[in-house]
């Protein structure tokens, strides 16, 4: 393992929510969980950010360095956490964000219905062996859609294994299209605000925030541009998203795809409602 404690100081590039959360004063931080690419800390506010390796998943509320996980394995931090600042601290090492880091998915986005039914169908054949019976609880227990409410979420948060469960990253998927496509989910947005804590992981709970928001992983966002009509880039899309972590991009894809299909869906077979531009539901 590389040593950490030879670095003193690294730039990363994070977004503007992440940067908020440590402009503040010097608060201490705990750590949730560890691996080489990603570290997780829970501020005294409650919050969550993520440290992350080059080349790891983007997770929206993350600072992401500039080194690899191979080069600096984040899991070998020690010492006292601290965040506030405008940095990030482990003992004697510690990382400024250098640059801002756009995350917010697009806003008015309409889905073309020949790529969307071309992703249900894609995603079918994409799905793993060990990813299939997971993918297929998640359909269960989804059910037919007719309003994004709070029904919804408190069926699917932390249904699934894992530190991000798929249930979670099926709502995470749904509510970033619903931001991009404008679709009606102030009932949903609100469920997961008031209810994630009790229901899911600290990790999760984080994500299904910045979802709210609409803030969205690169790869999520490829999908989103290509259901709006870039079907070339489609497969590409949907192969890189798929292949985030054990069920994650699965879920996530699922839905994604699902927020566009609600749109196309023929009048009368319960799609849901639509609005010129997002609801602005805030919430950290």
């Amino acid at each position: 393992m590389a040593s950490t404690t030879s670095v003193n100081r690294a730039a990363g590039a994070a977004s503007e929510t992440v940067m908020e959360l440590i402009s503040g004063p010097v608060r201490p931080a705990v750590r949730i969980a560890a691996f080489p690419s990603a570290l997780y800390l829970r501020l005294s506010t409650g919050d969550v950010i993520a440290l992350l390796s080059r080349g790891a998943v983007r997770m929206p509320f993350g600072l992401v360095l500039a080194t690899s996980s191979a080069d600096f394995p984040l899991d070998g931090l020690g010492g006292p956490l601290t965040v506030g600042a405008s940095e990030v601290r482990a003992g004697p090492w510690s990382v400024r964000v250098s640059r801002r880091l756009p995350v917010t998915a697009p806003v008015g986005l309409e889905p073309d219905p020949a790529a969307v039914d071309y992703a249900q169908h894609r995603l079918d054949t994409l799905e793993c062996a060990a990813a299939d019976q997971v993918v297929a609880d998640i359909r269960m227990r989804v059910g037919p859609i007719r309003q994004l409410d709070d029904g919804l979420a408190h069926r699917m948060m932390g249904a699934g294994p894992g530190l991000t469960p798929a249930g979670d990253d099926f709502l995470a998927g749904l509510l970033v299209g619903a931001w991009s496509f404008g679709l009606v989910a102030d009932p949903l947005r609100a469920a997961v605000l008031t209810r994630a804590p009790e229901l899911t992981t600290e990790v999760s709970a984080a994500l299904l925030r910045c979802a709210c928001r609409g803030e969205s992983l690169p790869e999520l966002t490829s999908v989103l541009l290509s259901l709006a009509g870039r079907q070339a880039a489609l497969d590409r899309a949907l192969a890189a998203l798929v292949q985030i972590g054990h069920t994650s991009g699965r879920a996530l894809a699922a839905g994604v795809v699902r927020a566009a299909a609600m749109c196309v869906a023929p009048s009368g077979t319960g799609s849901a409602g639509r609005t010129s531009r997002p609801n602005s539901v805030a919430g950290r």
